[in-house]
């Protein structure tokens, strides 16, 4: 016969405070606000600091900062996200050449000077150094907008806006022009079979009626893309990102520098970069309906398989 060798319940102080009422109060002061801190619910549960961190870092959570995010989207706009995502998970689930034939372009300004990140200025540094200072700089005013446009294969066009000029319906309709061309050159059978789709954003020159008359003219059609979704934009996620990565830190004393650095940049992307981005973009798509709509960049998702849905589905969401 074996002996128990636990102690038997007994009256007196129990000798743990993470008990499960009390992990149960420290829960819901925290869903009532996910701000409180330690000795505030040290003082309102009267429990020691020591009991509170531990019931929080093992029984619950630990404490987390706010992610950023574009816009705090509505559940229409979620939808909205949705349901577009869905569309174009369709098209290339029936044609998956589609994903080659967009594309995608934006603008975006590059200083004379931004400093670099906290991280990217750590640096090894052997036992007993001193940790180096440095002084906080802003961005500069000087700036210069490029104007980029990219398909699955590389570069297609790309042109710097004049200084002091900015970009209006009629200069960006003149934009698509040039990109026009450049397809008839660089992509010849692209071009005679009109076989190719232009994604860009919602900003107003590109929604404006002047553009979107010039682009139906020319027959020029769009994907799908919805507003304030610039997780969605291969330009926004990819190719800015890199290049401000790379001129951070860097000082130039006239905006010809800039430009010279810019482009430099994206005369080093190699193909397979470009292949990348689009499978990426495909990724986002199946990210965003995984994610019901929301920001989904940090997040823990797995994308859902698509490869099946049937219109009614669709039609459903």
């Amino acid at each position: 016969m074996t002996m128990p060798i636990k102690d038997a319940p007994r009256s007196g102080r129990p000798w743990s405070a993470q008990t499960e009422e009390n992990i149960e109060e420290v829960c819901r002061h925290v869903e009532e606000d996910r701000r409180v801190s330690i000795p505030i619910l040290s003082h309102q549960l009267s429990l020691s600091s020591g009991s509170i961190h531990s019931i929080l870092h093992k029984d619950l959570q630990k404490k987390v900062t706010a992610k950023f995010v574009p816009r705090i989207l509505t559940a229409e706009q979620c939808a909205t996200r949705v349901w577009l995502c869905r569309q174009n998970v369709q098209i290339f689930n029936s044609n998956p050449s589609f994903i080659c034939s967009i594309v995608t372009g934006d603008e975006s300004s590059f200083y004379t000077f931004q400093p670099e990140t906290k991280n990217a200025s750590k640096q090894w540094m052997t036992k007993g150094e001193q940790i180096p200072k440095k002084a906080i700089h802003h961005t500069t005013k000087q700036s210069t907008m490029l104007i980029a446009f990219f398909d699955f294969h590389g570069w297609i066009h790309h042109e710097f806006v004049p200084k002091r000029e900015c970009v209006t319906s009629k200069s960006y309709t003149k934009t698509l022009a040039c990109l026009r061309e450049q397809l008839r050159k660089k992509c010849p059978e692209t071009w005679k079979s009109n076989e190719y789709w232009i994604l860009h954003n919602n900003a107003t020159v590109h929604t404006a009626g002047h553009t979107v008359t010039s682009m139906m003219e020319t027959d020029m059609r769009e994907v799908a893309h919805p507003p304030y979704s610039p997780d969605l934009a291969p330009c926004d996620f990819w190719l800015f990102p890199h290049i401000t990565k790379q001129l951070k830190g860097r000082v130039f004393k006239r905006i010809l520098e800039v430009q010279e650095a810019v482009v430099e940049v994206i005369n080093s992307l190699q193909p397979e970069d470009f292949e990348v981005a689009f499978d990426r973009l495909l990724l986002c798509w199946r990210k965003c309906i995984a994610a019901d709509g929301h920001y989904f960049e940090g997040d823990n998702i797995t994308p859902v398989d698509l490869e099946e849905i049937t219109p009614s589905d669709s039609e459903e969401n």
